[in-house]
């Protein structure tokens, strides 16, 4: 009887598990907490945006891209799309994002736990691993010794480590010569000293941000801006972050277009046609009013002042292109992901077995891949995660 153990019961090791389970194999999960499936909990702030129907290489980030194609294709796609089908859930699909019907992450969490308890799967909590070796099979010392035929490392990355993500995973897979590109946070805000920042705090806007890199815009999110005490944050930030931090040795801005519902060439003309109102009024129609005093302030525009007596080109250089000076990130604590982890070089993209040592798998965040939100990291959990448990079950 062949013995296949994961390490980690996150995501891509629960359905590592799930996959890997034969009539004539054990499977073992050895996880550190007491219970599988802690940060599914959190995702999608409780409802568990497991899936989006928009799936191309351009919405994930890694070190080695070109790879990304071998692993987002549509064959992956319908096996993820196959196994939850098959697992009884009934999808609730708002604009491509994939939650439960229940919208509960915790029924995703459920769920597969069932379908680990059904097929028999032992799971070992609470189990702190202390050495991995191999010799012929792969030794874990921890709380005991457990020996395995296969053995898949699902622990993780950095991000959030009070749900056990500490990085251990590294460790493991630097025992059998794995690279790891150094870790960083992603998905998470972004720190400034601007000096607006303690004027608009708390207030959330809908604005088109782009990310500016040596006053080179290299990508742009729209959605709501959160505008905090320390610097910028919300969804359309947080996907810009990743790339923000890979390239924080160069000079590294937001521009923030707080008229993301008019196009900035025609801003003129939406101006122009207000000419003979006041200046406060026209932008009462859609700013927020502590950002309206912080930018009549800025251009010393008077409560009287009629649009066609205001500097019209600073105005809307303002609005439209407002420069944050990006100085710092949230740290792993604050992150909702990892990018960096092990090089996508020295797996197979196809079945996630290591390239360096045989019959080891290495799946989901410890690998240097990071997603968007919108279930993009869940999505590449779920295809590693089964891609690596059905390989295992069979060589």
């Amino acid at each position: 009887m062949k013995k296949i153990v994961i390490i980690g019961g996150g995501a891509s090791g629960m359905v590592a598990a799930i996959s890997a389970k034969k009539e004539n194999n054990e499977v073992i999960i050895l996880e550190k907490n007491n219970i599988l499936g802690k940060k599914i909990l959190a995702t999608g702030n409780g409802r568990c945006n497991y899936f989006n129907e928009i799936q191309d290489v351009s919405k994930y980030s890694s070190t080695t891209p070109k790879l990304l194609k071998e692993i987002i294709s549509i064959e992956n796609i319908n096996m993820v799309l196959d196994f939850f089908n098959s697992l009884g859930i009934i999808p609730k699909i708002k604009n491509g994002y994939y939650y439960p019907y229940s919208n509960k992450s915790e029924n995703i969490k459920k769920i597969l736990e069932d379908k680990i308890k059904e097929l028999g799967i032992k799971v070992k909590y609470n189990f702190n691993i202390e050495d991995i070796s191999y010799d012929n099979k792969f030794i874990i010392k921890g709380n005991d010794i457990v020996e395995a035929d296969s053995l898949i490392i699902s622990t993780g990355g950095m991000a959030s480590p009070i749900t056990g993500s500490t990085g251990d995973g590294y460790d493991f897979a630097k025992k059998f010569n794995h690279t790891i590109i150094s870790p960083r946070p992603a998905l998470t805000y972004l720190k400034g000293n601007d000096k607006l920042q303690s004027i608009w705090a708390g207030i959330r806007v809908d604005a088109k941000v782009s990310l500016i890199c040596n006053n080179e815009v290299v990508d742009t999110e729209e959605g709501e801006l959160q505008l905090t005490k320390n610097g910028l944050s919300g969804i359309c930030i947080f996907n810009l972050s990743t790339q923000a931090i890979e390239e924080e040795a160069k000079s590294v801005e937001i521009g923030i277009n707080f008229m993301p519902f008019i196009e900035p060439i025609m801003a003129v003309e939406f101006f122009k046609q207000r000419k003979e109102e006041n200046c406060i009024r026209v932008l009462e129609g859609f700013l927020n009013l502590k950002l309206i005093k912080a930018f009549t302030e800025i251009l010393n525009i008077k409560e009287d002042a009629k649009i066609e007596e205001v500097d019209i080109p600073s105005l809307i250089k303002l609005l439209t292109d407002y420069r944050f000076k990006v100085e710092g990130h949230g740290s792993f604590e604050d992150s909702q992901t990892t990018s960096g982890g092990v090089s996508l070089e020295e797996v197979n993209r196809q079945t996630f077995a290591s390239l360096k040592q045989e019959n080891l798998y290495l799946t989901g965040e410890l690998l240097d891949v990071s997603g968007k939100c919108g279930g993009y990291n869940l999505t590449f959990a779920w295809i590693s995660g089964i891609s690596a448990g059905l390989d295992a079950s069979i060589n």
